[in-house]
């Protein structure tokens, strides 16, 4: 069986990381981006299990890229990693289609139970 494929896409080099370091533990394997345009590039072209995508991102913000991604017919699930307010915010990436929403700073076992919930069983 091919492992799952996850986006990354953060900024935040560190932030990236901790991303892309727990989702190749979890089993995935792992394609990291630090901006909105190569972002975009990226889940055009690739095929993804799921999408850990900053909601501010250089180019394009993360909201807008899967309202895109959405209205070409894209499901793939997307959990939006934020260190914005997310009251203010959830009616949004609801709006945009966003699956789940993850607060920073997290905890790690809630990125962890993130995952998961969204990756195929092993």
């Amino acid at each position: 069986m091919t492992a799952p494929r996850i986006l990354v896409v953060d900024d935040d080099p560190a932030v990236a990381r901790l991303l892309a370091r727990t989702a190749a533990l979890e089993g995935a394997e792992v394609t990291t981006v630090t901006d909105g345009t190569a972002a975009r590039s990226a889940w055009t072209e690739g095929s993804f299990a799921l999408i850990l995508l900053d909601a501010m991102l250089p180019g394009v913000d993360g909201l807008s890229l899967c309202r895109e991604r959405r209205r070409a017919g894209d499901r793939t699930p997307v959990v939006l990693v934020t260190a914005r307010q997310l009251g203010d915010l959830e009616a949004d990436a609801r709006a945009a289609g966003i699956d789940a929403t993850l607060a920073k700073p997290f905890a790690y076992p809630d990125l962890v139970r993130t995952i998961r919930r969204f990756l195929p069983p092993a």
